[in-house]
């Protein structure tokens, strides 16, 4: 199986929707190939994508930041780890120490910021554990399954990462 086609798996996966706050249509093999190949492409110093591998290098999910503001030294970060099976295994929250150590040390970034959904609790105590704070929720700003929920908004500075 192609990267391509382990992430259109993932990205159409109704739970990993929900947990990644994604849209709710189905992707395509023609969207997805088209999203990967721009990724791969793309030369902006705006996004970086990293892929999430076990020890074999099988690939399990992906990590990005994205938003990248070199004047304010803020970014956003997203995670997925897609193959639900390899889901709270340690991989998560290896990826996010490593990003995070990115993003402060080599990029020189001062702020990273994430959005989570109220109800991705693994999510929010990872967070919570590697020194994430709080910063605001929107309220009932996610509609999946037929319920609002609301989105919390989390950042993390340089210099109160707990690794």
């Amino acid at each position: 199986m192609t990267d391509w086609e382990k992430t259109l798996k993932w990205r159409n996966d109704f739970v990993i929707k929900q947990q990644a706050m994604m849209h709710p249509f189905p992707i395509t093999e023609m969207v997805e190939k088209a999203w990967y190949e721009d990724i791969l492409k793309s030369t902006s110093d705006k996004t970086i994508y990293f892929t999430i591998t076990k020890n074999d290098d099988t690939p399990i999910g992906f990590i990005t930041l994205n938003k990248i503001n070199y004047t304010h030294k803020n970014c956003r970060l997203g995670i997925l780890i897609g193959e639900a099976g390899e889901q709270g295994k340690g991989y998560g929250k290896e990826a996010m120490e490593l990003i995070i150590n990115y993003a402060f040390k080599t990029l020189n970034l001062n702020k990273i910021t994430l959005e989570v959904t109220e109800i991705n609790k693994q999510a929010i105590k990872l967070y919570l554990n590697l020194g994430f704070v709080e910063e605001g929720r929107l309220k009932q700003h996610f509609f999946a399954n037929g319920e609002y929920f609301d989105i919390i908004i989390m950042s993390n500075f340089r210099g109160t990462i707990k690794m």
